[in-house]
């Protein structure tokens, strides 16, 4: 946002482009103080409004832009809603939840699945989840053990555990670049071990 705010200072880009670069960076300045005093819900609602897109999509008047106005509008509902439940409102949980929901009812949801990093998956849950290299060197990571920094390894580990409301399944491989693995320690740290959890090598 600072390199926008200050592209005219920035050798070698068209003025044209520095004035859109510095343009834009205040509109997100706009934004963050927009967030601060407002929350979540006005910010969204701004952002959608400022950008001009509903407005253009409004003057389509095409089925197609009808649908994305549509969307547009299931956002700003969605974000609302998102902060009045939300013990916390943050607005990243509620974009990286609007990741993963997107495209839910364009198709049952019997049918979907969803593919999800770890860090992606806070504040999401799912009746069945499957955690895939559970294994040390992977979960926790090799360079967080050589540092001995694994806090943020288990967290993350927590995160997706704690994701599944009525199944988890954890999986690593038996070997890992031709050398053989064992199961990550956060398997035993949750008290999963024979405990009637999904686990596979």
């Amino acid at each position: 946002m600072a390199a926008c705010e200050q592209a005219a200072e920035l050798p070698g880009l068209r003025r044209s482009a520095a004035l859109a670069s510095a343009a834009f960076g205040a509109s997100l300045a706009e934004l963050s103080r927009t967030l601060e005093r407002d929350g979540v819900g006005a910010t969204c609602i701004d952002a959608v409004v400022g950008c001009g897109l509903a407005e253009r999509l409004g003057r389509e008047r095409s089925e197609r832009g009808d649908e994305q106005l549509e969307r547009l509008r299931r956002f700003c509902r969605a974000a609302r809603q998102y902060e009045q439940h939300a013990e916390q409102p943050a607005l990243t949980d509620f974009l990286a939840q609007a990741a993963l929901n997107s495209g839910e009812g364009d198709q049952p949801v019997r049918s979907l699945v969803t593919l999800s990093t770890l860090h992606g998956a806070k504040g999401a849950e799912w009746d069945h989840v499957q955690i895939t290299g559970v294994c040390e060197g992977l979960l926790p990571h090799r360079r967080a053990i050589e540092r001995g920094d694994l806090d943020e390894e288990r967290r993350l580990a927590y995160v997706g555990i704690t994701r599944a409301r009525s199944e988890l399944t954890l999986s690593w491989p038996q070997r890992r670049e031709g050398r053989f693995t064992n199961r990550s320690r956060f398997v035993a740290e949750a008290g999963l071990a024979g405990q009637g959890a999904r686990l596979a090598a």
